[in-house]
């Protein structure tokens, strides 16, 4: 490469673009990969970071030096396209793909061949049409950013091309080989497992009704019968791919064996690298509509014009079925598999269609999956035909694959990688093919696998308007959540618990707007469900389908609804945060287990009430009056006009996600925990914590684009924790610096009952303590709790009293002077009381009778 360096153009040997790479086993992936170094520091280099990439000069050097496998250019979006084509070009003879001379042709530019001496690298000025970037069916790829092309210097153009201008061609191209519309293909027909070895192969055949035909064929005696081998050899396949199933592997070893077999077989005929014999076994196994199978005492199940037959033992024939079942791929996890396939009907009409194994053994549920979008499948067959059908289809060839029950964030091999019903991908924006997930599974669904990565300006351009179209205390609580949710797996294995984000205010106040126009966007979501609407099983089922993908509830109004449905969200919400599994039976007495992954946002009119889900979510309060500020009115209008940039943003968080390590998450949020104030709850600072994780999967975005976390939002890393304690403290505990306890709320309503001195309650010892009678006081409160309407948290009175006696401010249970009578009571410390709950008129009432005490005994001292 580098004796041919000569002939590389020198604009782009001026460019600092260059980096090395080497060819190396990369876990997880099925061959070598070119691994990029930076040429100074001789670690990894990344197409997405400039400081990694040095001179031309530099990168030749660090190659002889260091013993690189070669150079690599690096294209920046700056004006330069690279176009690929693979397997366009014969390494012997030099010979082009209509497609590579096509390109030649359209590309009047500099081009060189590949590393591999198989392909054509292209390299011209323009800018790619949007859309499509790769076509695998062409082998031609197109890239203007983040990429980098190998190099060899070896041009096919020689000196005449040097980078030109061609931004017709590369339309032409992009059309022509990447965004075209392509007919689909008839599927090739699949293997059908069979049981004979080769000797029963070659017998069977000789023994049937033309075995004549096979046995002169298996000998090499073509020709009495037929114009040429060429001719010969197809018939020979044909017949052998009806007695092995079309199993090629088997089908090649026969003919190899048979008299018919010449060096032609094992010659490479084709510009992929194909040979002869390969070709011919594959005309032979896509001519060959029936194939040999074993009758058993139900019968069996052959293939004829896109309709099963079942053959039953007595020889008789019927029709059951307008339409075939090609099989794609088996999903499989540890409890259960989806088949995913196209029918094809006798009229040629596909559809696509997903069917759990459990179908295929139902009539009714095969039948409901079969007919659920059109008119035109038709199958009369009995449910034990179904069974011959299924068994049919269990011997073709088709993929297995590791499967999931929700989208998101996944461990694969060594290395992380986020799935959805789109495709999966890695850190570096590659396509990960071994697991994918169970569609009848995926109840949340996204498209951000759809977007691009953002830009620095487009980053710029949405950063600090996300940040001032509310209030800083609600809109970095949001955008910390959001960022979060992208590393809520990552924490779920250190065993980090993830917080809910509650979002609460009147009509018109701007959650919803926050819903809809801020997070659906970012995570390129497909629903926002309404909390009302929500049963059991729904929540359930939901909630499992995604581990990063949040789960948007909208419209929470707690006193509409049925108690049975609040109180099973209640304990949604709670199982969620905690990490416990929800349950479902079947009719079938076993038990399904949903784990609860998904990030979970509820919006509302009215919050929960339960201290225990207060404690497990950040809740904020909108306001109609935050969003009268005009600059906050042009900041949210540049939020509604930019639903693509905050798509790419979604995007781009998901990839930095996907690289960030576990380990400096974990002592991220350590260090945040300890760094807050201690007499916070503790699971209120953990949630801060866990959400300040989220501000650091911001400050790796802003290092991406090479900017501080300050120089992309303008506000410093404590700006955003202390906005996070500040939502806290004001939202979530009420001004306080701690969470009130249900006894707490008990006696703040003691406190607003008027209860009657020396009945309910009394002071004792120069004021400072309270003595309730809670058996009277306690029966009364249900009932003033009952007719004013109170919603919240009532405990049995035996769970009260066994509550009181851990608060810090219960003192004693002793005997108790209420006025004239002598009773056991409950007594407690009314100024540490004072402290935890809100009992102004008590605390106001003992203060007034002390000072008069106190002056009544000054007076009488002046008697005296």
């Amino acid at each position: 490469m580098v004796r041919e360096c000569d002939n590389f153009p020198q604009e782009l040997k001026d460019q600092q673009a260059w980096v090395c790479y080497n060819i190396e086993e990369v876990p997880g992936r099925d061959k070598p990969t070119k691994v990029p170094y930076n040429p100074l520091s001789r670690k990894k280099a990344s197409s997405k970071a400039p400081i990694t990439w040095t001179t031309f000069d530099k990168a030749v050097e660090a190659k002889n030096r260091f013993k690189y496998s070669g150079i690599g250019y690096v294209f920046s979006k700056n004006g330069y396209v690279g176009i690929d084509i693979d397997n366009c070009r014969n390494k012997e003879t030099g010979e082009l793909s209509d497609i590579g001379k096509r390109c030649l042709e359209l590309l009047p530019t500099y081009c060189e061949i590949s590393p591999s001496k198989t392909g054509l690298h292209f390299i011209a000025k323009g800018v790619l049409p949007p859309k499509g970037r790769k076509n695998s069916e062409t082998g031609v790829e197109m890239y203007e950013e983040a990429r980098f092309f190998t190099v060899t210097g070896d041009s096919i153009t020689g000196g005449k091309f040097p980078v030109n201008e061609c931004q017709d061609g590369i339309e032409e191209v992009h059309k022509l080989f990447i965004a075209k519309e392509r007919k689909p293909k008839a599927p090739r027909k699949t293997a059908v497992k069979t049981v004979l070895t080769d000797d029963e192969v070659i017998q069977r055949a000789q023994a049937s009704s033309n075995g004549e035909d096979f046995k002169l064929l298996y000998e090499g005696k073509w020709q009495d019968k037929y114009s040429s081998q060429s001719e010969a050899d197809l018939a020979f396949a044909m017949k052998l791919a009806f007695w092995t199933g079309r199993d090629k592997d088997q089908m090649d070893r026969i003919f190899r064996a048979s008299g018919l077999n010449r060096e032609k077989w094992s010659t490479k005929h084709y510009v992929d690298g194909r040979t002869y014999g390969e070709e011919v076994l594959e005309k032979a196994c896509d001519s060959t509509e029936e194939v040999y199978e074993a009758l058993d005492s139900r019968g069996r199940i052959i293939e004829r014009g896109n309709t099963y037959v079942k053959i039953r033992p007595d020889g008789n024939s019927f029709i059951i079925s307008n339409f075939v079942i090609r099989p794609l791929e088996l999903i499989q996890d540890n409890e259960e598999a989806q088949l995913r396939c196209i029918i094809q009907n006798d009229i040629g009409q596909e559809y696509k269609r997903t069917f759990m194994t459990v179908e295929m053994s139902n009539l009714q549920s095969f039948k409901r999956c079969l007919n659920q979008n059109t008119i035109s499948l038709s199958y009369t067959g009995t449910e034990g035909d179904l069974e011959l059908i299924k068994a049919h289809v269990s011997k073709q060839e088709y993929p297995i694959k590791q499967g999931v029950r929700c989208i998101g964030l996944f461990k694969v091999s060594d290395r992380w990688a986020f799935i959805d019903t789109n495709g999966a991908i890695d850190s570096d924006g590659n396509a990960v093919g071994e697991i994918v997930p169970m569609s009848k599974s995926c109840e949340i669904a996204s498209d951000i696998l759809e977007s691009d990565v953002i830009t620095k300006e487009e980053l710029e351009q949405i950063a600090k308007p996300i940040l001032e179209y509310n209030e800083h205390a609600k809109t970095v609580t949001v955008l910390c959540f959001a960022a979060a949710c992208f590393v809520k797996e990552k924490l779920r294995k250190a065993k980090i618990k993830f917080p809910h984000l509650i979002m609460t205010g009147e009509a018109g106040s701007g959650k919803s707007n926050t819903m809809e126009r801020v997070l659906y966007p970012i995570f390129s979501s497909k629903s926002i469900t309404g909390a009302g609407k929500m049963t059991g099983f729904t929540l359930l089922k939901t909630a499992a389908s995604s581990n990063t993908i949040p789960f948007l509830m909208d419209e929470y109004k707690p006193s509409t609804l049925d108690k049975t449905r609040v109180d099973a969200l209640m304990n949604f919400l709670r199982d969620a945060y905690d990490g416990h599994a929800g349950q479902r039976g079947r009719p079938d007495m076993s038990v399904v287990l949903y784990n609860l992954n998904a990030p979970i946002v509820l919006a509302g009119e009215e919050s929960p009430m339960e201290t225990a889900i207060k404690e497990r979510s950040m809740e904020l309060l909108f306001s109609k009056t935050d969003l009268k500020s005009l600059d906050r009115l042009r900041a949210f209008e540049v939020i509604v006009n930019s639903e693509d940039i905050l798509q790419k943003l979604g995007k781009t968080l998901l990839l930095e996600a996907l690289k960030i390590n576990e380990k400096e998450l974990v002592a991220h949020h350590k260090k945040v925990f300890k760094g807050l104030e201690e007499r916070l709850p503790s699971r209120i600072r953990h949630n801060i914590a866990v959400l300040m994780c989220g501000e650091l999967l911001l400050e790796k975005l802003a290092e991406r684009y090479g900017m501080t976390i300050k120089e992309l939002f303008g506000k410093e890393r404590e700006i955003f924790q202390g906005n996070l304690v500040y939502s806290v403290k004001e939202y979530l505990l009420d001004g306080n610096d701690h969470n009130k306890s249900v006894v707490d709320k008990t006696f703040e309503i003691f406190d607003r009952m008027e209860l009657t001195s020396d009945v309910h309650y009394t002071f004792i010892k120069n004021y400072e303590r309270i003595g309730f009678d809670l058996k009277l006081t306690y029966d009364l409160f249900t009932k003033y709790v009952r007719d004013h309407a109170i919603v919240g948290e009532v405990l049995p009175y035996t769970q009260f009293i066994r509550q009181i006696k851990h608060k810090d401010y219960f003192h004693s249970y002793g005997t108790v002077r209420f006025g004239t009578e002598i009773k056991k009571g409950y007594i407690f410390d009314l100024e540490k009381m004072g402290t935890s709950c809100d009992i102004e008129k008590l605390a106001g009432k003992a203060e007034m009778l002390r000072v008069t005490r106190k002056h009544r005994q000054e007076k009488q001292i002046d008697i005296n």
